[in-house]
């Protein structure tokens, strides 16, 4: 693989998890990751990816409280 092309898919997974943040859409936001990572967020022990999109969720329904 070039570097050229690792940037672009470095890109584009990126941009998924941002928008998938954005919208609220956890589903998307993790599926920038590989099914084995461990995320290591800010506050957060690290995590698997079934995780990850728990505490999403999580995060999202407080928001949704907030309105």
């Amino acid at each position: 693989m070039t570097e050229a092309v690792g940037q672009s898919i470095t890109q584009e997974a990126v941009r998924r998890y941002l928008d998938g943040l954005n919208a609220l859409d956890p589903d998307l936001a993790v599926s920038a990751y590989a099914p084995t990572a461990v995320i290591r967020y800010p506050g957060q022990a690290p995590m698997g990816v079934d995780e990850f999109r728990a505490y999403l969720e999580q995060v999202k329904m407080a928001l949704a409280d907030l309105q």
